[in-house]
């Protein structure tokens, strides 16, 4: 990823604090707010993950892993 952002046209631009601030640790499958036979699931299967740092209701990140859509 940091290779991408130092040399993709647009990303290159961009002030090196926002630069910064895209390099984040992801951290686990345990982090989810999902049990652990939907974790166990996603290891299995994998599953695309759309992430969005808006507000938490609505379409939350827990609706989205749910039994029905992962």
């Amino acid at each position: 990823m940091e290779e991408l952002i130092q040399s993709h046209p647009v990303l290159r631009e961009l002030p090196q604090r926002i630069k910064d601030r895209l390099l984040v640790d992801v951290g686990d499958r345990k982090d989810l707010p999902i049990n652990r036979r939907q974790r166990k699931r996603l290891q299995r299967d994998g599953c695309l993950v759309h992430l969005y740092a808006g507000e938490d209701d609505g379409f939350t990140l827990s609706r989205v892993v749910s039994p029905k859509t992962c």
